[in-house]
């Protein structure tokens, strides 16, 4: 329902503005954001890639700390930035 309305209201959602400078409260806030999605992304890859590798291949894949490790440290070095 939520993403309907979304969608149909999506001229009203618009801002006017022009996206004005990559250094400004702004910008940081939704690069922040596009940090936290990837890094919530790949938690969610990490913990269905082993059930989907499972069901289509039937070979048991085990996703451990070190991946996890690997994937966060760029994601969470930007949102620290």
């Amino acid at each position: 329902v939520s993403l309907g309305l979304m969608f149909s209201r999506m001229g009203q959602l618009t801002s006017g503005k022009e996206f004005e400078s990559y250094i400004s409260k702004e910008s940081s806030f939704l690069f922040n954001n596009l940090f936290l999605v990837g890094g919530a992304f790949a938690v969610f890859l990490g913990t269905v890639f082993p059930i989907i590798s499972e069901a289509l291949r039937g070979v048991k894949v085990s996703v451990s700390v070190p991946w996890y490790n690997q994937i966060m440290a760029p994601i969470l070095l930007g949102v620290v930035l």
